[in-house]
């Protein structure tokens, strides 16, 4: 289980990556998304795609901010990217040893997400 997978802000991310095809089918049951939360239809399809999960306690905390290493991991998940035999992108604050690197790895050889000279900066919040 990758750390993406203990809960994400939906928000203007998921409506791009993964935009909801109708009502989602009842099984995340987040207890602090119900059916009346503007996101609810996409944090459910999201979740039941496997691509984002929530905390422990059973929340999904829909308010919180996305990082740019969750950023990283949504996108790797949703587009399907393999991760295996990437080149290492050559960030100084991303090691080898990190869980999400290899998610780092492939979003930026796709091209899709950049860093900042040698920085990739994983724990700023998207922009």
């Amino acid at each position: 289980m990758k750390l993406l997978k203990t809960g994400l802000v939906v928000g203007a991310v998921a409506l791009v990556v993964a935009p909801s095809t109708g009502a989602a089918e009842s099984g995340t049951d987040f207890t602090d998304v119900d059916a009346t939360h503007w996101a609810h239809e996409e944090i459910e399809f999201l979740a039941e795609e496997g691509i984002i999960s929530g905390f422990g306690d059973g929340t999904f905390q829909p308010d919180e901010p996305v990082t740019r290493i969750h950023t990283a991991t949504m996108v790797t998940e949703a587009l399907g990217l393999e991760t295996d035999n990437r080149p290492a992108p050559g960030f100084t604050d991303v090691d080898e040893s990190d869980n999400l690197f290899e998610d780092v790895a492939a979003v930026h050889d796709e091209g899709i997400i950049s860093g900042y000279g040698e920085q990739f900066f994983p724990e700023d919040l998207l922009t």
